[in-house]
């Protein structure tokens, strides 16, 4: 018999896909769209998309050493929110002091803009695309973990990623090639990755289908919201 396919996904999380298809079979010639491989757990995934950032689609996207400043600030506030989220809660607990945490480094890098270049980033507005993830994110972590531990794999696997390609390039063609703590980790960060995906793996295994859903259709929203972040570096508002 026919077995219907699960919907497209990025290939985050795919621990969390529908079923397995062990023998898919399609309406169309094989040749022609062969059925798709049996989908691995996360662990067996070293990163996510790369694109979880893409370029936003204005005419021109100029990126300005005050907009991104104003990038890490509003960053900042979601870093905390995550970090103090998982603080604050027992059932995050496996996923504290992974060694991923960006917080600290972004501090020290907000202080290095002041030093070197005179720049403060501005006061973050309530409604701004830091504050609203942050929110977000503090909710989602009270109300519906398997949603905010999407959002935790997807901030902090991505910036690893597309994150540090992002900030090479920035840091080339804004500051002269100097580096920030945000992308500089305490040795290889691979070996992070791999604990911290062990431990989603661990928690994954525990939930309803209906939780894994829950989690794998909360990853448009975090594409959204961390994109509305990366818009920031061209849209500068920074008092000096």
């Amino acid at each position: 018999p026919h077995i219907t396919r699960p919907r497209t996904l990025p290939h985050t999380l795919l621990l969390l896909t529908r079923p397995p298809l062990a023998h898919t079979h399609t309406h169309t010639h094989p040749a022609a769209h062969p059925p798709p491989p049996h989908t691995p757990p996360l662990s067996s995934h070293p990163r996510p998309l790369l694109s979880l950032f893409p370029p936003p689609t204005h005419h021109q996207w100029k990126p300005t050493r005050e907009g991104y400043l104003r990038f890490l600030a509003e960053s900042l506030a979601v870093y905390e929110a995550l970090e103090e989220a998982v603080a604050a809660s027992p059932l995050y607990a496996a996923f504290r002091a992974t060694g991923l945490e960006r917080a600290a480094a972004l501090r020290t890098d907000i202080a290095w803009f002041k030093e070197a270049h005179g720049l403060a980033p501005p006061p973050l507005a309530p409604d701004g695309p830091g504050a609203t993830y942050a929110s977000l994110v503090k909710a989602l972590a009270a109300t519906d973990p398997p949603a905010f531990i999407c959002h935790f794999y997807n901030t902090y696997f991505a910036h690893t990623a597309g994150g540090r390609m992002i900030g090479a390039k920035l840091s080339a063609s804004l500051l002269d090639g100097q580096a920030l703590a945000f992308y500089a980790y305490d040795g290889d960060f691979r070996p992070l990755l791999d604990a911290v995906r062990a431990k989603i793996d661990e928690a994954a295994a525990g939930w309803s289908r209906a939780d894994k859903d829950r989690c794998l259709d909360e990853t448009a929203s975090s594409f959204k919201y961390s994109g509305a972040l990366l818009r920031t570096i061209a849209e500068p508002a920074v008092a000096k």
